[in-house]
């Protein structure tokens, strides 16, 4: 067992095979999810299409179509990556995000667990001060139902593509450098930020909204790195996303006109959301980490000294 997974001990990790991968990793995210919704919406003739009423000759697949071929064409690129992996990199594909024979499934669900209700939490006390932007979005609860499931088997593909992609290929490509968490967690969340600078979220401020984007993405990785385990990052990116996408819907959201449970009109980021939703919620979850971390590692010592 290698003792960090960002120094993995076997297999080819030169520099520019990392560097080569890890671009390439990119490109082929992005391609899956265009090349396969372009595939599957002009070969098919079931398909529901909608007309943009600003320009009829745009057509495109409706939301919730759009949402499931994505996420289709997201998991077959993640297939071929994880095949790329031991043909370029001489070593299976989970080696990319953790130094064990296997996922630490508790930590997944560990940190799921407490980032999804830390969301709910504070989801709950915006609607408490703010229930005027609240709209209930219910389209039939059978449509909702299918849609949260839908939502829950499909939405970790991506999160977890992610992972592997930033927390994974990333921090090893930069270790090759520096093993200081903390540059490491810089780079990759300057990285990460800037692959979301794209999504229609930052037309509601694009400083605050972008440094939101900067900040998880340094959190996530900083943890990954500090104790070693991307499962906390793989658990926490995904019950975000979930639960963003199963209650929350508006018109500049990358889920907007989904059938999530709530509208909610939202307003433009600030200086005071950014701090309270962002700073202040991250370093809240980064010290039940360590907390729970430091329980682990006793744990294991204890269990070492009763063999």
């Amino acid at each position: 067992m290698q003792k960090h997974y960002m120094l993995p001990s076997y297999g080819k990790n030169g520099w520019l095979r990392l560097l080569f991968f890890f671009l390439f990793s990119n490109i082929v995210m992005i391609a899956s999810v265009l090349l396969f919704l372009l595939l599957v919406t002009t070969v098919s003739p079931t398909i529901e299409f909608i007309v943009d009423e600003a320009d009829p000759r745009v057509i495109s697949a409706s939301p919730l179509v759009s949402f499931i071929l994505e996420h289709i064409g997201l998991l077959i690129g993640f297939v071929a990556l994880a095949f790329l992996t031991s043909w370029l990199l001489k070593r299976p594909w989970y080696t990319v995000l953790t130094s064990r024979s296997r996922f630490d499934f508790k930590k997944i669900g560990w940190a799921f667990g407490v980032f999804f209700i830390m969301l709910a939490a504070i989801q709950f006390i915006d609607y408490a001060l703010h229930k005027d932007a609240y709209t209930l979005n219910l389209d039939g609860v059978g449509t909702f139902i299918l849609f949260a499931i839908l939502v829950v088997l499909l939405v970790p593909i991506q999160t977890t593509l992610e992972e592997f992609i930033y927390r994974g290929l990333g921090v090893q490509l930069v270790a090759k450098f520096t093993q200081q968490p903390f540059i490491i967690a810089l780079i990759m969340g300057g990285i990460f930020g800037a692959l979301h600078f794209g999504n229609p979220e930052m037309s509601m401020g694009a400083l605050w909204i972008g440094l939101d984007y900067v900040f998880a993405g340094f959190f996530l990785t900083y943890m990954s790195v500090k104790f070693n385990a991307t499962e906390y990052a793989i658990g926490a990116h995904a019950a975000n996303n979930i639960f963003l996408y199963i209650f929350i819907t508006s018109d500049d959201v990358v889920g907007a006109n989904l059938p999530s449970l709530f509208y909610v009109d939202m307003s433009d980021a600030t200086f005071y959301s950014f701090f309270i939703y962002s700073v202040l919620f991250n370093v809240l979850f980064y010290l039940l980490v360590r907390w729970h971390a430091h329980r682990h590692r006793q744990s294991l010592s204890q269990h070492d000294t009763y063999l």
